[in-house]
């Protein structure tokens, strides 16, 4: 039988080894929005586009784990969050000049997204440019979701007859639908997943041309150290560079059923 003194020198070795290991692995704390399908509950399980992302760096740096991302918050709470340092990071958010003044961004862009607008299938609205939603026209309201940076760009750009009420875009392509707005503004990520997955494609479609492209990134919080900052760019560089970031965005991008654009 082991001496006590050979069981307690075991007993602090196993400490020591276990503690030194859990002191390396670095906790950051994020969220999810409700905006689909970056963010998915299915059957009490977090999925989609930002869950693979952020699996994918944990799968490549055992020493970062992330939590909280299987709660959902209003994307204002999510800022204010990451500038009061109470989340470290959250994936999936355009990079602005006023979010630039709470947090920072990693320099390696997730994906790139193409803006474009939703009508319904009767409505022979065709070919709207930029130029042409500029103003304030009753007879075309457009519907953007609230709290996304898609209202302070238009505004900034003189598209003024926007409504911003609906908190995701499930619910302003139902107002569509309604004729409470003439056409939704968002994302070919989000246009691909409501209209192959919420039977929307046979009363909505997607009109011809790009209204704004831009980038979606990694946002940290400054209170985070810069060791861990620095680390992430590394994995983040090193996901992109072996294309394993492309590769998950094109699960979400692919266009099943009819053709959307009509």
């Amino acid at each position: 039988m082991p001496s006590v003194t050979l069981l307690k020198r075991l007993f602090c070795t196993i400490f020591l080894i276990t503690g030194f290991t859990a002191a390396q692995a670095v906790e950051l704390r994020t969220a999810a929005e409700d905006s689909a399908p970056k963010y998915l509950m299915r059957n009490g399980e977090m999925r989609g586009l930002c869950i693979d992302f952020l699996k994918a760096i944990e799968a490549a740096a055992p020493d970062i784990k992330f939590t909280g991302y299987d709660r959902f918050y209003p994307k204002l709470r999510i800022e204010a969050s990451l500038a009061k340092g109470e989340l470290d990071i959250f994936c999936g958010i355009g990079r602005t000049q006023k979010r630039e003044l709470l947090f920072s961004f990693l320099d390696t862009p997730l994906y790139w997204t193409e803006t474009r607008l939703a009508a319904r299938v009767d409505d022979p609205v065709d070919n709207v440019t930029f130029d042409g939603l500029k103003g304030h026209n009753k007879n075309m309201i457009v519907l953007v979701v609230h709290g996304t940076d898609h209202a302070d760009y238009l505004l900034h750009n003189g598209v003024t007859n926007i409504d911003a009420g609906a908190h995701n875009m499930y619910n302003n392509l139902n107002k569509l639908i309604a004729g409470r707005g003439r056409l939704a503004y968002l994302t070919d990520l989000s246009l691909v997943h409501e209209l192959s997955n919420n039977n929307f494609h046979s009363k909505l479609r997607i009109l011809p041309g790009v209204i704004h492209i831009q980038a979606e990134y990694l946002a940290i919080s400054n209170t985070i150290a810069k060791s861990t900052k620095d680390r992430l760019h590394e994995v983040l560089a090193s996901l992109h560079s072996r294309g394993d970031l492309k590769r998950l965005h094109m699960r979400y991008t692919q266009i099943e059923g009819p053709a959307l654009c009509r």
